[in-house]
């Protein structure tokens, strides 16, 4: 896992990416704007799968999916305002 991390150093050092990355490693922290954002994005993914007629089962599937990580996202703690 070490190795990703080390691959991925453009990332984290990365001006808008890179603070949320850190949050998340150091504080185990997810800003309520990135929770917004990333469950926005899980919707509209799903919404594009409804729009090209995804088989059934795949979406149920999907969804599944989708619903587990943002509601594990929006569980995570959020950072303390400054």
């Amino acid at each position: 896992m070490k190795y990703v991390w080390i691959g991925l150093g453009w990332l984290i050092n990365h001006r808008t990416l890179g603070p949320p990355i850190t949050n998340w490693q150091t504080n185990r922290t997810i800003s309520r704007q990135i929770k917004i954002a990333a469950i926005i994005s899980m919707g509209g993914l799903f919404g594009i799968s409804i729009f090209l007629s995804v088989d059934p089962r795949v979406l149920l599937i999907q969804g599944i999916v989708l619903t587990t990580v943002g509601v594990f996202l929006w569980r995570q703690k959020e950072p303390h305002a400054h």
